[in-house]
């Protein structure tokens, strides 16, 4: 039997409104939502591949909608069931990670969590009380919610060092313009680099190849890896080199450092 993969949201209004909620701030509350599940969707492998259909609405107390996540088929890109329920799974493991107030994986860039942000700061302004469901998890967005993003977002510690990885293509266009997408060898499994746009020829040939980014790297309070690197450099290395180059093994000795701790080694070897 296929797992149900419903999501499920229940929003209940202020009490100056007797529990209702106003249309405006509910269209404006599901809007960041469904934005920042898509987002979440392209976190798997760059493709969107999810669209989703109201299944259920009861206008009781709460008011409930319930979405289920379908295809987003395209002539060239047919997806699985199989890749709804990673997106299933993934959506719900990011947002019950930050309703236990901590951090979600490194892929989860900042335009992700400043929507989630958004959707948050409705907490007590235009809305009592918000869940979010599936059949085994229920996320509450709640000023705990809200206080975890908001620390995410504006707490971060930032080095300056190098990254090497994989190369994804560069975008070119909209608010991911000039941004590149590293696939480090270990660590994260990729990390959000924006490049200045006079490398825009270099990486469009360079799509596929093994690649060191020097700049400011970005972290999140207690993480590990950088979930981002404002880039100042890029250096194609040659694919012999690729084999087994010395930047893959930033890091590997540091354990588990905060990025504090993370910071303050770079600082020193930049010095």
């Amino acid at each position: 039997m296929d797992e149900n993969l419903d999501i499920t949201i229940e929003i209940e209004g202020l009490d100056s409104q007797e529990n209702h909620v106003l249309l405006g701030d509910f269209l404006e509350e599901l809007k960041n939502l469904q934005a920042s599940m898509m987002r979440v969707d392209r976190l798997i492998d760059g493709t969107p591949s999810v669209d989703f259909r109201i299944v259920d609405a009861t206008h009781s107390s709460p008011l409930t909608i319930t979405l289920e996540p379908i295809r987003r088929t395209t002539k060239k890109h047919i997806p699985t069931r199989a890749r709804l329920v990673k997106f299933h799974h993934r959506f719900f493991q990011e947002m019950a990670a930050l309703a236990k107030g901590q951090a979600p994986s490194e892929e989860m860039d900042d335009t992700t969590l400043g929507l989630l942000d958004k959707v948050a700061k409705g907490y007590g302004k235009n809305f009592k009380s918000l869940r979010l469901k599936n059949h085994v998890t229920e996320v509450k967005i709640d000023s705990s919610f809200q206080k975890t993003v908001h620390t995410l977002l504006t707490n971060q510690i930032v080095s300056y060092g190098t990254l090497t990885g994989d190369l994804d293509a560069l975008n070119v266009h909209g608010e991911q313009a000039n941004m590149i997408w590293i696939y480090p060898s270990s660590g994260p499994e990729r990390v959000a680099c924006r490049v200045p746009s006079r490398f825009k020829s270099l990486i469009s040939k360079s799509a596929q190849k093994t690649v060191k980014v020097t700049g400011r790297k970005h972290y999140r309070p207690g993480g590990i890896h950088p979930h981002f690197v404002d880039v100042e450099d890029v250096v194609i290395i040659p694919p012999l080199e690729a084999e087994f180059h010395i930047g893959q093994l930033r890091g590997a000795f540091k354990g588990h450092m905060t990025a504090e701790e993370i910071a303050n080694f770079e600082s020193d070897e930049w010095d």
